[in-house]
C-alpha cells in the first residue's frame, strides 16, 4: 500500500453526517417546513468526498468534543481514554496518542485549534505530543490562515503529522458572540461570565428553531468556503498534497434540539444526529474512491492515521470497542458511545475553564450526584440500544433509515436487542468505573 510523507486530521466541530453536501442518505436538516438540505454548501468538502472514501456509518463515541477527540487520538473507548465528563477529567498518561508516536517517529507535530482552553493547555492532556501550537481562536481570525500556513510551510521540510480542529459550527449557537468569549478567554478576563451558552440558556431555549437551523447552515458554509477551501489551496500551494494523506471528520454531531432537557428520555443525547458525522479519507492512490457502508467510529482514525503513513497501528485498545483501519477490509458488529454529565458541571462550566486557564491542571472532580447522568449506547447499523443508569431506562430503536425511529415489530427486533444487551454487557465488564455498572 502507499506510504505518504504527510497525515493531516482536519476536524470539523458538531458536524452532523447530513451537513455534508455529498451525504447521500435522508437529510433530517428540517425545522419548521422548511428543508435545509437543499441550502448545505460545502464544495470543498462534496470534492473530498468524491475524490475519496466516505463512510456513510461513521459515529462519535459521544457528544462532546473533549471525550470525543481523546477517542480519535487514541483510538480507544471512553474508559479506557480516561475523558468521559467535560471539564473534569484528564487523559490517561499511560495511554499513547497519536502525535506521540508520530513525534517517536520523526515527525513534525502541528496542533492547530479554536478551542485552546481544550487543547493547547494541559489539562486535558489533549496536547501530548505536539511541538508546535497554532491558535484558530475566533478572535484572531485574520491570522488564521497566514500563521498556519509558516506552521504548515516548517512542518512540510520533513514528514508532518497535523492536527487541525475548527469551530465554525458552534458560532451558530452563540450567534456571533462566541467571538466575545473567546476574546475574554484570550485575555483571563471576564470568563465567569463571558459563558454565553448557559449564561442565556433560557433565552436559546426560546429562540426560533428554524432561525437556529439556518444559523447552522450558515456556519458550516462559511467553514467550508473561508477556511477549508483556503486551507487546501495552501497546501496545494506548498506541494503538499502530492504526498499527503488527509482525513476529515466531525467530532461529533449536533441534535439542534431547543427547550430539549438533558434528561429527555433514554438516549436523547445519543440520538442519531448527535453521533453521525462525516468521516472522509483522501488518500490518492492508497484506495479506491467512493461510499463505504461499513459501521465506523471516531475511533477508527487513530490506526488509519498510521496505516497511512506506514506506520504499525500498536497503542490503541485491543478490545471491539477501540478503533481498526478502515485501509483493511475488517469490520465490526457495533460501535459505542456513552454520556456521563452532571448538572452541576454544567452550571460551572465557566468557572472550570477560568479554573484550568489559570492553573493548568486538572479542575474539581465531577461528582455524580442524584442527577447525574449515565447514557451508553450500542449501535449494530439497524438498531440501536440505549441505557439510562441513573434512571433505569433502556429503548430500542431502529436506525437502519439513517436516524432514530420507534421500533415497528417488537417481536422481529428481540434478537437484535439480545444481541445488543449481550455486547452492552461486555462493554460494562470493561469498565473499570463503579457509576457506569450501576444496573438496570
Amino acid at each position: 500500500m502507499k506510504r505518504f510523507r504527510h497525515v493531516l486530521i482536519l476536524s470539523c466541530g458538531a458536524w452532523r453526517s447530513d451537513a455534508l453536501g455529498a451525504f447521500p442518505g435522508k437529510s433530517r436538516l428540517r425545522r419548521g417546513g422548511r428543508d435545509f438540505s437543499s441550502e448545505i454548501s460545502t464544495p470543498f468538502a462534496d470534492r473530498l468526498a468524491r475524490q475519496g472514501r466516505l463512510f456513510v456509518g461513521a459515529r462519535s463515541t459521544g457528544c462532546y468534543r473533549s471525550l470525543a477527540h481523546a477517542s480519535i487520538m487514541t483510538g480507544r473507548p471512553p474508559w479506557e481514554h480516561g475523558i468521559r465528563a467535560q471539564f473534569s477529567e484528564r487523559l490517561d498518561p499511560g495511554v499513547p496518542t497519536l502525535a506521540e508516536i508520530f513525534a517517536a517517529r520523526g515527525f513534525s507535530t502541528l496542533l492547530a485549534s479554536a478551542a485552546p482552553w481544550y487543547f493547547r493547555d494541559s489539562f486535558a492532556g489533549l496536547s501530548r505530543g505536539f511541538a508546535r501550537y497554532v491558535d484558530l481562536s475566533p478572535s484572531r481570525a485574520d491570522r488564521h490562515l497566514e500563521e498556519l500556513g509558516h506552521a504548515l510551510g516548517a512542518g512540510l521540510q520533513g514528514r508532518l503529522f497535523a492536527y487541525i480542529h475548527n469551530e465554525n459550527l458552534h458560532d451558530y449557537l452563540q450567534d456571533g458572540t462566541v467571538k466575545e468569549l473567546a476574546a475574554g478567554l484570550q485575555r483571563g478576563s471576564g470568563v465567569d461570565r463571558s459563558n454565553y451558552l448557559y449564561r442565556h440558556r433560557e433565552v436559546f431555549e426560546r429562540d426560533d428553531p428554524t432561525e437556529q437551523m439556518s444559523r447552522y447552515v450558515s456556519a458550516l458554509a462559511a467553514w467550508d468556503r473561508d477556511f477549508l477551501g483556503p486551507l487546501l489551496e495552501q497546501l496545494r500551494s506548498l506541494g503538499a498534497l502530492e504526498q499527503a494523506a488527509l482525513i476529515l471528520v466531525g467530532d461529533h454531531g449536533e441534535p439542534i434540539l431547543p427547550g430539549a432537557p438533558v434528561h429527555d428520555g433514554p438516549g436523547c443525547w445519543l440520538a442519531e444526529e448527535s453521533l453521525r458525522v462525516p468521516l472522509i479519507l483522501w488518500a490518492p492512490g492508497a484506495l479506491e474512491s467512493g461510499e463505504d457502508g461499513r459501521l465506523a467510529s471516531i475511533t477508527d482514525v487513530f490506526a488509519t492515521a498510521l496505516a497511512l503513513a506506514g506506520l504499525e497501528p500498536r497503542g490503541g485498545s485491543s478490545t471491539p470497542w477501540g478503533g481498526m483501519d478502515l485501509l483493511s477490509a475488517s469490520s465490526r458488529n457495533a460501535v459505542y458511545a456513552e454520556l456521563w454529565a452532571s448538572p452541576r458541571g454544567v452550571r460551572l462550566d465557566g468557572e472550570l475553564i477560568q479554573r484550568c486557564l489559570r492553573s493548568g491542571k486538572t479542575p474539581v472532580e465531577l461528582g455524580l450526584e442524584p442527577d447525574a447522568l449515565f447514557q451508553r449506547g450500542l449501535c449494530d447499523g439497524r438498531f440501536k440500544l440505549t441505557r439510562d443508569y441513573f434512571k433505569g431506562e433502556e429503548r430500542l430503536c431502529e436506525v437502519s433509515g439513517g436516524w432514530d425511529r420507534p421500533v415497528a415489530d417488537a417481536d422481529a427486533a428481540r434478537p437484535a436487542r439480545r444481541k445488543l444487551a449481550r455486547l452492552l454487557a461486555d462493554a460494562e465488564a470493561a469498565d473499570p468505573a463503579a457509576g457506569p455498572r450501576l444496573s438496570v
